[in-house]
């Protein structure tokens, strides 16, 4: 709610143009890396040596039941954008919100402090943000002092952290747990970390272990 989407978006085509590139619009539907070709939505093959795919990701987690029905996912960014005042709305309206963000990385820490301050700014009156991570701290690979100060500052905030909590199953208001617990919720933000996307895998592009 700080920025509206068009302050966060540009403008390739002018971009590209004005770097001496063809823009062309329409759907990549299919790769054959072994013919170096790029299949297109409506338009003839492109041909390559080299490709670079800037397309992002999706998030892993999603094949998990109930979780691509359920729950909102960090990504693709556009999507989540769309939905957000959506749920931002639902929680004004009924003047409560339990909003749980799974996944305690750099993204789920920021979405979850993201949305404790909005959902206060909207004068949401029963709101409350938990987060989940499956592993022993949040934000693993960063420095533990970082993990503290986001542990101190979630505190204060009123942000309530669970580690080693995996999920099992996603319902239409509630998270089971691997564990058996169950917690209601409002709202469900799915934010596990980047998994390619299956166009890769299905053309046979040598992909990172983890994203198997």
């Amino acid at each position: 709610g700080q920025y509206r989407r068009e302050d966060l978006e540009i403008d390739v085509r002018p971009l590209a143009l004005r770097a001496g590139a063809r823009f062309i619009v329409t759907p990549a539907v299919g790769l054959d890396p072994r013919e170096r070709l790029i299949h297109l939505a409506g338009r003839p093959p492109l041909r390559y040596d080299t490709a670079a795919f800037d397309v992002g990701s999706t998030v892993a987690g999603l094949a998990l039941p109930g979780v691509r029905e359920h729950a909102l996912a960090s990504r693709p960014i556009g999507r989540f954008v769309e939905h957000v005042e959506a749920l931002v709305a639902r929680a004004r309206e009924r003047g409560r919100c339990r909003l749980v963000a799974v996944g305690a990385g750099a993204g789920g820490v920021e979405l979850a402090f993201a949305f404790r301050a909005r959902l206060e700014r909207e004068g949401v009156r029963e709101a409350s943000v938990l987060l989940l991570e499956s592993g022993p701290r949040v934000l693993a690979g960063y420095p533990a002092g970082t993990a503290r100060r986001v542990e101190a500052n979630a505190r204060a905030r009123g942000i309530e952290i669970r580690l080693d909590a995996r999920v099992a199953e996603a319902r239409a208001s509630e998270l089971v747990l691997a564990d058996g617990q169950v917690l209601p919720f409002d709202a469900l933000v799915w934010v596990t970390g980047a998994a390619s996307l299956p166009r890769f895998l299905e053309a046979g592009v040598r992909v990172a272990d983890d994203q198997l």
